[in-house]
């Protein structure tokens, strides 16, 4: 039960999409089967300024935000030099919002890429993954190996969450 205080609240949850389809079905799902409304970057097309701009209402809009960071940065926002889904977690900590971040096991990440191939791997910016991954894991974060870890971080979340609206973090 996670409370009937946050009914239909709106959760938005970042991620890069082709390498972690999956996991955030996974999310999604959680989060549905809790009664609440998922939201995400499939709401927005790439590439465009107004783009950010949405996705910071939607933040803003959001009673929670959730990180799921696997192996790659994602697309860069033009003239930021940042990912979308740093310039989202970064702005849903400034923004104070109850967060949550789920962070793929190196072990987890190794037999992704064994089955996928390179597309679950950072290419073109390493370096920045490496370091939003850092800052990820200074606050709180959860590792996660496969979906069902992801169910439980959102169950547990949502559930610590309808039991403490001050909650932020993980």
């Amino acid at each position: 039960d996670y409370g009937e205080s946050l009914r239909s609240s709106l959760n938005f949850i970042s991620s890069t999409y082709t390498d972690l389809m999956t996991e955030r079905q996974a999310a999604v799902s959680e989060i549905l089967k809790a009664g609440h409304i998922p939201a995400g970057m499939e709401l927005f097309s790439e590439g465009d300024k107004t783009q950010m701009d949405a996705i910071k209402q939607w933040i803003d809009e959001s009673d929670a935000f959730m990180l799921i960071l696997g192996g790659r940065y994602g697309s860069l926002l033009p003239g930021s030099g940042k990912s979308y889904i740093e310039l989202e977690y970064d702005y849903a900590i400034q923004q104070r919002k109850p967060h949550f971040s789920v962070v793929i096991d190196e072990q987890a990440l190794e037999d992704k890429v064994r089955e996928s191939g390179t597309v679950c791997i950072e290419k073109e910016n390493p370096k920045k993954l490496a370091r939003f991954r850092e800052k990820v894991l200074a606050n709180a974060a959860s590792f996660f190996e496969d979906e069902k870890d992801i169910r439980r971080c959102v169950h547990q979340r949502l559930d610590e969450y309808a039991n403490n609206r001050s909650i932020i973090g993980c």
